[in-house]
């Protein structure tokens, strides 16, 4: 909408929400906001479907949520908020809420900034979650900041591939990964999948801008890991590091 507010969307079912395959998207593309994404359920399950909400203006990008006992999604699925262009819209956060979070097959959520605007932030609340060959990613390749990822859980497990990932290839700042969690494993032993062959683990970098190779470059993100119980195997790793321009790594603190 060019100054209109966009709608929320909102799904609430009693007993389950099922996409297979099947999507939704919330988009502004002026001085409107985009609207909310909400799905509550008991059980929720994605093949090959997802969702996106984003700003191309200077309106705001909407939140999305997700509220279940079990959220589960495979298949390439995946949810998007993001912030294009450079009209300076803040994208809005990724709040998910469940008791077991399972995420399979090169699925994922991502919160992206690829100009003027701030990412938001993504933040995962459960007993367990499981990210086998799957991702959670804050990215910026513009001015904008990354948003942060707050994990908040039970037991975390990541696994084939699986990452926290914060990335930053441009003069924003990459955002900073927050992990609280009884027990976290990250086990990078390859069995299957799009991203068998990844690097396996909770991990911020600053990359090379190749669009602008010679522009100065924001600082990586920091990694804050919390537990009672850490176990990484078979390659897996935490790391920040920097392979490019002026920005500085972020730090680990465990």
């Amino acid at each position: 909408l060019e100054k209109g507010n966009a709608n929320d969307i909102t799904l609430i079912a009693d007993n389950s929400i099922i996409f297979k395959p099947g999507g939704m998207a919330n988009l502004a593309i002026g001085e409107g906001k985009s609207g909310t994404t909400t799905l509550k359920a008991k059980t929720i399950e994605i093949f090959t479907g997802g969702g996106n909400t984003g700003t191309r203006g200077t309106g705001d990008g909407g939140d999305i949520n997700i509220i279940a006992d079990s959220l589960y999604m495979e298949a390439r699925s995946g949810f998007t908020a993001s912030s294009i262009g450079e009209q300076g819209g803040k994208a809005g956060d990724i709040n998910i809420a469940a008791k077991s979070i399972i995420m399979r097959d090169d699925s994922g959520f991502s919160n992206d900034t690829f100009g003027n605007g701030n990412a938001g932030n993504i933040n995962f609340k459960a007993d367990y979650i499981e990210l086998d060959d799957a991702q959670i990613i804050s990215r910026t390749e513009g001015v904008g900041n990354a948003g942060k990822i707050n994990i908040s859980s039970q037991i975390l497990r990541i696994l084939n591939g699986g990452q926290l990932n914060a990335t930053k290839k441009a003069s924003g700042n990459g955002g900073n990964i927050k992990v609280n969690a009884d027990t976290v494993e990250l086990n990078g032993e390859p069995t299957r999948g799009e991203l068998a062959n990844e690097n396996t683990g909770i991990i911020s970098s600053v990359l090379p801008d190749i669009r602008n190779p010679n522009a100065l470059t924001g600082n990586g993100g920091s990694i804050d890991l919390t537990t009672s119980s850490l176990l990484i195997r078979d390659g897996a790793l935490i790391g920040a590091s920097t392979s490019a321009g002026t920005g500085n790594g972020g730090d680990i603190t465990l």
